[in-house]
């Protein structure tokens, strides 16, 4: 008996042990309704396929448990049947990552038992699944050999000098999670057969998006000659210009020649060739393709982009005026421009038998780019002489021709309207001297025994 007392204590004392009886209450209320064993269902009550007339809750859910593997041995096929291709691929449900979601399922059949209407001839009530992601994944790896159409990027093509574009095409693949959501929604019987769902895919980039870029006509171009003779050295260069054609810049973007071409390796196609190596000429794979980087350089010198790094190599070279070479050397130097304009760019490079040619496809502007080499200063390389008695006495053979050193600058006007606007040195650069060596013939010295 409880005595109602003005005291806070006693109140909240009273209110605490009513608190208690409530929670015990529902509690009890909630086991009783999930264990009801008094309520039966009718006649004509079916689970899936299982017949549970007359069964109360617990004697479905031990049912239930005993036939759980016989339920998840159903065979389910997935059918892929388009194009005028059928395949079919066949597992159990187990084998697709299904498992029996039994307290669901229970909780399905209490609520039935709860509104049941004795009136209706027959009732079904479906099994609850639920479904284990990755082992479905795992299990559906067969699907992949279903050969689909992947989607086609629209693309650059330049044919005849002039920059075309090829229309994207979208694609198709398997569309997996409606398959999950259709297999979730089956009511699983033995021998189920669910169609294999497709969805497009869109490319990534569509005509319109080529076509806004702006990479529509020629806005740079330069060649330089080299030896056809020299096989390895053409090989490199012809290799190398492979690897740069068809780069695309957008706005801001930098072009690295070493992130682009990539070590030079003879997997890549490239050969031992002739190298400048610390004032020196000597061998190295990839020799030569220091020429197609200062050809490029050239394009973009003329297209009045922006050089973010280069260098002048450490002797002069033929193919190019001073101060307009770019050397690289992987590891080391690199080249590097950035695309300072509103559009994007397009690269094209190409060879011929003895021929390298960039060409930089944009929007045109106004300006024009002139470039003026200047020699500052020069400096004759020395002769060296070795005496070989081997030789006819007096004659002379060049071992080593020697380089002319130089200073030099690059400068760069540039004219918008044909009204020059800008002028400024681009650069200075220093050119090694290096000796001219050669062999004189003399008398053999005869007077020594052997």
């Amino acid at each position: 008996m409880f005595f109602i007392s003005t005291s806070n204590n006693k109140r909240l004392l009273i209110a605490s042990i009513i608190f208690i009886f409530l929670a015990i209450f529902i509690s009890f209320s909630h086991v009783y309704a999930l264990e009801d064993t008094t309520h039966y269902l009718p006649e004509n009550s079916f689970l899936d396929e299982m017949n549970i007339s007359k069964m109360n809750i617990l004697e479905v859910a031990e049912t239930l448990n005993e036939r759980k593997d016989e339920i998840l041995n159903r065979s389910i096929t997935l059918r892929y049947n388009q194009n005028s291709v059928e395949k079919t691929f066949n597992y159990s449900s187990k084998e697709l990552g299904l498992e029996i979601d039994q307290e669901k399922t229970i909780s399905s059949i209490n609520k039935e038992i709860q509104s049941i209407d004795t009136n209706e001839e027959e009732k079904h009530i479906e099994i609850s699944y639920i479904l284990y992601y990755e082992k479905f994944l795992e299990a559906i790896k067969p699907l992949d050999e279903i050969k689909l159409s992947l989607p086609k990027n629209a693309s650059y093509q330049y044919l005849d000098g002039e920059l075309s574009i090829l229309p994207s095409k979208k694609g198709y693949t398997l569309d997996k999670e409606l398959l999950i959501e259709h297999l979730m929604s089956a009511c699983i019987k033995n021998g189920l057969v669910l169609d294999i769902p497709i969805k497009e895919i869109a490319p990534k980039i569509t005509e319109t998006d080529l076509e806004t870029q702006g990479a529509t006509e020629k806005i740079a171009e330069f060649s330089t000659k080299f030896s056809s003779k020299n096989i390895a050295r053409c090989t490199n260069i012809k290799v190398a210009t492979a690897m740069i054609d068809g780069t695309i810049l957008g706005p801001g973007e930098i072009f690295s020649y070493n992130a682009v071409v990539g070590k030079r390796t003879a997997a890549k196609g490239f050969k031992v060739a002739g190298v400048y190596a610390n004032g020196s000429v000597s061998k190295g794979l990839g020799g030569g393709i220091c020429q197609t980087s200062s050809t490029l350089y050239n394009a973009v010198l003329y297209a009045d982009l922006e050089v973010i790094e280069r260098r002048n190599h450490s002797l002069t070279v033929s193919y190019v005026p001073l101060s307009r070479d770019a050397t690289i050397s992987w590891g080391a130097q690199d080249f590097k421009f950035k695309n300072n304009t509103d559009h994007y760019i397009y690269i094209h490079g190409h060879t011929t038998e003895n021929t390298v040619t960039f060409e930089l496809l944009g929007t045109k502007n106004n300006k024009r780019v002139e470039l003026i080499s200047q020699k500052i200063s020069g400096q004759t390389p020395e002769i060296q002489t070795i005496l070989d008695s081997n030789l006819t006495p007096g004659k002379q053979k060049i071992v080593t021709n020697g380089h002319t050193g130089y200073t030099s600058k690059l400068i760069k006007k540039i004219y918008e309207d044909e009204k020059l606007i800008d002028s400024y040195v681009v650069s200075t650069d220093h050119y090694k001297t290096t000796p001219t060596i050669i062999r004189v013939g003399i008398k053999k010295d005869t007077t020594r025994g052997n």
